[in-house]
């Protein structure tokens, strides 16, 4: 009796043997993918194979090659295995991206991250068959590749089973191509009345198929009318860019002009602020003459500024040529030109010889604005200014405002009590500067007059000043230096040679060079460079200068400074 009873322990040791190994609930099984094929757990065949994985969209039930951002498909794996009828099969998405689920019955998502089966599989007309459902990852998820096996089984527990080879099948990401209309960006400005000029907006964009092309798009405005949004017809060259919207046309008035537009089937409505027209305005009470006119004398270093306002950068300005009145004999004025600043100032020179004394009245206008002056016309008189005698106060170097700088003129035979008018003579050669001198009643017959000069020279060089006090004329010249400080250290022996663009540094001292810089005369950096370095001798090749004086910093490892001066022919 006993003996019986380990004989049936023995054979139901023996069919729970074959049935694990047929049929084993792998869903609740942690076995690695594949684990089991090629090992002894199962037998690898060519006779079972993984025919196909597919996506199919549900809704229409046509398979698909490239899946959309999260959308639900329907995957089906199927096999074949001409002697065997049943299965079991893993199947998983390589990088998990997206999600596993409608499991069927008698199978489910095993803990290592694949679907498996829990029970054996039968054939569905002479086929293996796996079908669920899988939802698409988020966009930018790039190419998931799904892997699959079939274990063809005989389904009576004593083995036989044939494992396939583990097949592959990828699918591409639909790109759904998208206008970004909140991150437009629009370059320049659009002003009432106006013709628009180097006005665009840069749309930006994803989901393009690189190399393929889009169509061109003309959309006129709304709201303020009158302007037209153009797109020029090309080829993306990327899957993400922008899309660069020319604007053109005059707008109709001020406020908001909106483009509405569409490419490759994605739109955005694009607004524009038109701004109004600025006025432009002549201030003709802050006007003001420099010199003085002198009866019979022919006008030199006269001047008349009008300050302006409300001008179009970019837009021009009439010429003026206005002949005096009252006292004739006189003209004022000033070429066509462009404006430069919204505001500023206008000069007008007055040039002739006045017919008499008395006052010379002038009316001019200038892009409809209109303005008139005078300017008093004094007899003859003996006045002399001793030009050569004019001596100065002061440095005046290169882009720095210039303070405490100005010219002592003396002056014999005035009239006392005479008046002068004032002075403002602009500089010419280095310009940037103004010799001021304000009106007043020489106290003596003879004496100094003392110009103020105030401004920031815009280089290096000479400024001259044509002044004119009671019409009698200096030209009264300064030097502008550099504002650079030129160290000399001859106890630090570096020789620098600059031919071919090369700059060759040699000396005992060389190697403790740690920064050199290279300015030019009006102080700017047009070099700089770390060096760290063991030799005595440091060429470089990049310095690019062009022909002129430059000022070579050298500073040393120790802080110290040396300067030397470099000329380029």
């Amino acid at each position: 009796m006993k003996k019986l009873h380990y004989i049936f322990i023995i054979l139901m040791s023996i069919v729970s043997f074959f049935t694990l190994q047929s049929e084993i609930n792998n869903v609740n099984y942690d076995a690695t993918w594949n684990s089991c094929a090629n090992s002894g757990c199962h037998t690898s065949s060519n006779s079972t194979i993984v025919t196909s994985i597919s996506l199919s969209d549900p809704s229409t039930s046509l398979p698909v090659s490239e899946y959309e951002p999260g959308k639900t498909y329907t995957i089906l794996m199927t096999g074949t295995n001409s002697s065997l009828s049943k299965f079991g099969f893993q199947l998983r998405e390589t990088n998990a991206k997206g999600t596993f689920s409608g499991f069927p019955t008698g199978t489910g998502l095993q803990n290592k991250g694949y679907v498996t089966q829990s029970t054996r599989l039968n054939k569905l007309n002479g086929i293996f068959s796996v079908q669920l459902s899988w939802k698409a990852p988020v966009a930018g998820s790039g190419t998931v590749t799904f892997d699959g096996l079939f274990n063809a089984v005989n389904g009576i527990g004593n083995g036989g089973d044939a494992v396939s080879a583990v097949k592959s099948f990828s699918f591409t990401e639909k790109l759904t191509f998208a206008l970004t209309c909140a991150n437009i960006n629009t370059t320049g400005s659009i002003t009432s009345g106006s013709a628009a000029s180097g006005v665009s907006f840069s749309v930006p964009y994803t989901g393009a198929t690189s190399g393929a092309s889009y169509s061109a798009v003309n959309v006129n405005s709304t709201g303020v009318t009158g302007l037209t949004a153009s797109l020029t017809a090309g080829i993306y060259s990327g899957s993400s860019g922008n899309l660069t919207f020319n604007v053109t046309g005059t707008p109709s008035g001020t406020g908001t002009a909106s483009f509405g537009f569409t490419v490759n089937g994605a739109s955005c409505t694009h607004n524009i602020n038109v701004n109004a027209a600025s006025v432009f305005a002549l201030n003709c009470s802050n006007s003001n003459t420099s010199g003085s006119l002198i009866n019979g004398t022919v006008a030199s270093g006269v001047t008349y500024t009008v300050p302006y306002s409300g001008a179009t950068v970019g837009g021009t300005y009439n010429a003026v040529n206005a002949t005096s009145t009252g006292v004739t004999g006189l003209t004022a004025t000033i070429a066509s030109g462009t404006f430069t600043t919204t505001s500023g100032n206008l000069t007008l020179a007055i040039s002739g010889t006045p017919s008499g004394t008395g006052t010379a009245s002038f009316s001019y206008t200038i892009n409809g604005k209109t303005c008139s002056f005078t300017i008093p016309v004094g007899a003859s008189n003996s006045l002399s200014l001793n030009c050569a005698n004019a001596t100065s106060t002061g440095t005046l170097k290169a882009n720095i405002a210039t303070t405490g700088v100005a010219f002592t003129l003396p002056y014999t035979n005035a009239t006392s009590g005479g008046s002068y008018s004032a002075v403002n003579a602009s500089s010419t050669g280095v310009t940037g500067l103004t010799a001021t001198l304000s009106a007043g009643t020489f106290s003596t017959t003879s004496g100094n007059l003392t110009l103020n000069v105030t401004g920031t020279p815009t280089s290096m060089g000479t400024a001259s000043f044509l002044v004119n006090i009671a019409g009698k004329t200096c030209t009264l010249t300064k030097t502008v230096t550099s504002n650079i400080a030129i160290i000399s250290n001859e106890l630090n022996p570096i020789s620098i040679s600059y031919q071919n663009n090369l700059l060759t540094i040699q000396g005992d001292q060389a190697n403790k060079i740690n920064e050199l810089t290279a300015l030019n005369l009006n102080g700017k950096i047009v070099y700089n460079q770390e060096i760290h370095t063991n030799a005595q001798k440091l060429v470089l090749n990049n310095l690019n200068l062009n022909k002129g004086m430059y000022i070579l910093q050298i500073k040393m490892n120790d802080g110290s400074l040396t300067s030397k001066k470099l000329v380029i022919q």
